[in-house]
């Protein structure tokens, strides 16, 4: 067999191997130039890039087109685009769209992308440089950390959190794409699920039947929800 169609079996079989993750670009660009150049350099994943309708003044898709293959944003076929994934990435979640999500509201393409994902109980990833007040970029951009509408901003947050969304860092995104996902946790083998970490997901439908103090294997995003709801 020729040497090239070889290379082309193969790497169309590491491909599917792949997890296959749709990164949705939202109307921010803080660390854009950074963020892009790590999501180049990420090996174990598929990526497709979705430009949503306000996000090109700072994203350009044949930039965007060397990381994975551009689609168009489209309300009536986005369950069906989803269905094609593993997981969704959102490398530069902007405040409008972290707003309308916490309000359950359909009105940007981010959001309603999200939205559906989180309905399909995806894994949905995002960094929060630029969503987070208090992070270091935002302190760079002047940001009053007294500003008196920031504790709506952290309440957005947290039941963006409390809907599943795993906020990290870019050190954490490769390993918080990588966990299944709810589906995939539920078709695996249930005899193992007493030796598997207890995921947010668990903590939220068990209404408070974990204690951080316990034994209990945690994730961090359940820690997190669980001392944030002891507030």
């Amino acid at each position: 067999m020729d040497e090239k169609v070889i290379d082309g079996l193969v790497d169309e079989v590491l491909k599917r191997l792949r997890k296959k993750v749709l990164i949705v670009l939202t109307n921010a660009g803080g660390y854009k130039d950074e963020i892009y150049t790590r999501l180049s350099q990420c090996d174990r994943f598929s990526f497709s890039v979705m430009i949503t309708d306000d996000a090109h003044i700072y994203h350009g898709e044949e930039k965007w087109g060397r990381i994975g293959e551009v689609i168009k944003p489209s309300a009536d076929l986005l369950p069906a685009i989803l269905a094609k994934y593993d997981g969704v990435l959102v490398p530069f979640m902007d405040f409008a769209t972290m707003g309308e999500i916490a309000n359950g509201l359909f009105c940007r393409d981010g959001a309603k992308t999200i939205n559906y994902a989180l309905m399909r109980a995806m894994t949905v990833v995002a960094l929060d440089y630029n969503c987070n007040p208090q992070s270091e970029l935002n302190q760079i951009l002047g940001m009053a950390s007294d500003a008196p509408h920031l504790a709506q901003i952290e309440n957005n947050r947290k039941i963006l959190i409390a809907s599943g969304i795993q906020f990290c860092s870019a050190n954490e995104m490769e390993q918080r794409l990588l966990i299944p996902s709810v589906d995939e946790q539920e078709q695996g083998n249930n005899d193992a699920l007493s030796y598997r970490y207890i995921t947010l997901n668990d903590v939220m439908n068990n209404h408070g039947g974990y204690d951080i103090h316990s034994d209990t294997r945690l994730t961090d995003l359940a820690i997190e929800y669980l001392k944030s709801n002891k507030k």
